[in-house]
């Protein structure tokens, strides 16, 4: 099977939505999007280095940038 990008990204949203239950505004999607990652495929390379380092930007404290 062939996944296209938006066919990626559509189970990327799946993923962290439903399966995860970690939507838009959550610091766990909300990091992943600091880091650029929007796609199974990015998410599914994430080394433990990677995950250890995710940080989000915390709209409820000034912004601040705060680790998961």
């Amino acid at each position: 099977m062939v996944y296209t990008r938006s066919d990626a990204k559509a189970s990327f949203n799946h993923i962290l939505d439903n399966v995860l239950g970690r939507g838009d505004g959550t610091p766990l999607k909300l990091s992943l999007s600091e880091e650029e990652i929007d796609d199974v495929f990015a998410l599914s390379n994430l080394t433990d280095n990677d995950i250890d380092s995710l940080k989000y930007r915390n709209k409820d404290n000034d912004n601040v940038i705060t680790p998961i």
